[in-house]
C-alpha cells in the first residue's frame, strides 16, 4: 500500500489482513506418560473448519500454526502434500510434535502429536486450542474430563441415561 501525502512524499507499508472463523473440535484425547517421563505425552484433535478457508488455502505460500495449550507448533508454506481428497503433513519417524495432519476439503481435520511434553498444561479443564491457515485463525477451549477426553457435558450424560433405560427395558 502506498501513501501519497500531495508534497511528493510518499511511503510504501505492508497491510496483512486476519480474519476469525468458527473451529469446532468434535474429539480430543490426551494420554499423559503415567511415568512422568518428559517428551513422552500425546494428543490427538479431530474438528471441523468451514471449507470457505479452505477454498482459499494454497499450500504453497500459506503457513498453518497448531496450539495445543499454548504449545504452538508451526508448518511453513510447502509443509503440505496433496493426496485424493485431503491435504496432508506426516512428519519423518520419530519426529517429536504434530506427526500426522489431515485437512479434509470438506474442513474435517484429524491432528496426531506425539513425544510431546505437555507438562505445563494443567488436566483436567479448559485446554486452549487454535488453528491458523494462512491468515484465517480460529480457536476455541476444550473442556477435557477426568480422562482427559473431551466432555460434552449434559447431552453426553442424558445419551448415556437413555441407552441404559433402554436396554433396562428390553429385560
Amino acid at each position: 500500500m502506498t501513501d501519497d501525502d500531495g508534497a511528493g512524499d510518499s511511503s510504501t507499508a505492508q497491510v496483512t489482513v486476519e480474519y476469525e472463523y468458527e473451529l469446532s473440535v468434535n474429539k480430543t484425547r490426551v494420554r499423559l506418560d503415567r511415568r512422568h517421563r518428559s517428551n513422552r505425552d500425546r494428543y490427538d484433535v479431530d474438528g471441523r473448519v468451514p471449507s470457505s478457508v479452505l477454498d482459499c488455502f494454497n499450500s504453497e505460500t500459506d503457513e498453518l500454526t497448531v496450539s495445543f495449550g499454548g504449545i504452538p507448533q508451526d508448518f511453513p508454506a510447502g509443509s503440505f502434500v496433496r493426496k485424493d481428497d485431503k491435504w496432508q503433513y506426516k512428519a519423518p519417524r520419530g519426529a517429536r510434535g504434530i506427526r500426522k495432519f489431515d485437512l479434509r476439503d470438506d474442513g474435517r481435520f484429524k491432528i496426531q502429536a506425539r513425544y510431546m511434553d505437555l507438562a505445563s498444561i494443567h488436566f483436567p479443564g479448559y485446554v486452549s486450542f487454535s488453528l491458523s491457515i494462512g491468515p484465517a485463525i480460529g480457536d476455541t477451549d476444550i473442556q477435557l474430563d477426568r480422562n482427559l477426553r473431551l466432555h460434552r457435558g449434559r447431552a453426553k450424560v442424558k445419551e448415556k441415561l437413555r441407552q441404559f433405560l433402554s436396554r433396562w427395558r428390553n429385560h
